[in-house]
């Protein structure tokens, strides 16, 4: 039974969420819609996430494990606190998780302000940084019609290829 995952009461420790985890503090809740996104250092847009993207549940029909285990994470906050999310854990995908640990591959409908980027997606069972090479980034916050930036280095995976 390689590759089966444990029963889901099984007790185990979460992963840590793939991607680059960006930590971000709202004095008070979004008016509108926020925006996350990840930039490369040529300025292309390599994940989007924003907090109006519809997060669809997994089609049951079509899976081989239980459900639970395939369950979306849910898009970043626009609610006032602290907040964590992790973005870009899979090729050209954004990877949402508070926690980390069961985040699913569940499919995302785009969000208007993320439609431009390929395929954005939330889930990501944390393993690593695979949808991103090493490097440079930016962390792009949009919230009430401000932007804030922050740099980002991806390193490589300490363990090594595969």
């Amino acid at each position: 039974m390689n590759g089966t995952p444990l029963p889901h009461e099984e007790p185990q420790e979460s992963n840590p969420p793939a991607g680059v985890v960006a930590y971000y503090w709202l004095k008070t809740a979004s008016a509108g819609p926020l925006k996350l996104e990840l930039l490369d250092a040529g300025g292309a847009v390599r994940a989007c996430s924003a907090s109006d993207t519809l997060v669809r549940p997994p089609d049951t029909e079509t899976l081989n494990v239980q459900a639970i285990w395939e369950q979306p994470a849910p898009p970043p906050s626009a609610a006032a606190g602290l907040h964590r999310f992790a973005i870009g854990g899979a090729a050209g995908r954004g990877a949402g998780g508070g926690g980390g640990g069961r985040g699913g591959r569940g499919d995302a409908a785009p969000a208007d302000a993320c439609s431009s980027v390929a395929a954005p997606a939330v889930g990501g069972r944390g393993g690593g940084n695979a949808g991103l090479q090493p490097g440079q980034y930016t962390l792009r916050l949009t919230v009430d019609g401000r932007m804030f930036t922050q740099p980002a280095t991806v390193k490589p995976d300490p363990r090594g290829a595969r």
